[in-house]
């Protein structure tokens, strides 16, 4: 009997397994004026659940981002933290859209009743304001609007109404930045999150932490819900010590990268050449 319970458990984790990928990457920049882009990206896809199936299981999905979403009926949400501006003539396009100073929320909630979606809006900024220790329940009529004419990713639901909420003043630190890393499904105690060095990481010229939570239509026309969390920092390595010419990961950050996370089908690092004279220790495959 105890071997069949054990079975049993490895049948469903089995399954729990295959409806939940997370992959990890990280992109190295050295810009123009001798500065270095670092972006880091976690992403973390899913069979959406279905609208009666109140049993869920979370494996690698974020359990607080799963029920906030359910709960206030979001079907598309975009939160970011940014600190400092980027500075296009000099480090060229940015890895993500540009995000305002401060924080900015942007969410497309389901239905078309104009109340309820207001009434959604609030209780949605609220719970966000408490998950990530920010000032987001300060949004309000005044400083949400609500487009009627947007861009949509290919694939995504553009059916609801959407909500887009800005905090031009909003201070950004390390409260922030715990909660966001407890999300991931390795933390920061192994792969790529072994990097994400507080000290470093706020003592950057530029810092846009942010998530994005989509719907998109996935094989067989099913419904996927993907969950990126994205962190871009241009760090100076002569501001730490450091000659331009010659630096290392764990010298940027303080922190030596280790073992994959167990938890990733993709952990990959990629470094983008900008001159001739680059040159990469050890040599990438």
């Amino acid at each position: 009997m105890r071997i069949l319970n054990h079975a049993a458990l490895a049948v469903c984790s089995g399954l729990i397994a295959n409806a939940e990928t997370f992959s990890e990457d990280l992109l190295v920049k050295p810009l123009q004026d001798g500065k270095v882009l670092l972006h880091f990206e976690f992403s973390i896809q899913r069979t959406a659940p279905a609208a009666n199936d109140t049993l869920y299981h979370y494996h690698l999905f974020p359990r607080q981002i799963g029920e906030i979403s359910r709960r206030y009926d979001v079907d598309e949400l975009h939160l970011s933290f940014t600190q400092g501006g980027w500075r296009e003539s000099k480090w060229g396009s940015p890895p993500i859209n540009s995000q305002g100073i401060g924080a900015e929320v942007r969410a497309r909630i389901k239905g078309g009743d104009v109340a309820r979606s207001e009434s959604q809006w609030k209780g949605l900024t609220n719970a966000l304001s408490g998950v990530f220790c920010a000032s987001l329940n300060f949004i309000d009529t005044t400083n949400t609007a609500t487009p009627r004419l947007t861009f949509a990713d290919i694939g995504a639901t553009t059916s609801g109404m959407l909500r887009h909420g800005y905090l031009p003043r909003e201070n950004v630190c390390t409260e922030n930045l715990t909660p966001w890393i407890k999300q991931l499904p390795c933390q920061s105690k192994s792969g790529i999150g072994l990097l994400l060095n507080p000290y470093r990481l706020y003592n950057a010229d530029f810092h846009s932490m942010g998530l994005s939570l989509t719907s998109i239509k996935g094989v067989k026309d099913k419904r996927v819900q993907q969950y990126t969390q994205r962190l871009s920092v241009v760090v100076d390595p002569s501001a730490l010590g450091l000659g331009r010419g010659g630096w290392t990961l764990a010298e940027l950050m303080d922190r030596q990268l280790g073992a994959a996370c167990p938890a990733a089908t993709r952990s990959t690092v990629r470094v983008i050449r900008t001159g001739s004279g680059l040159k990469l220790t050890p040599k990438p495959a």
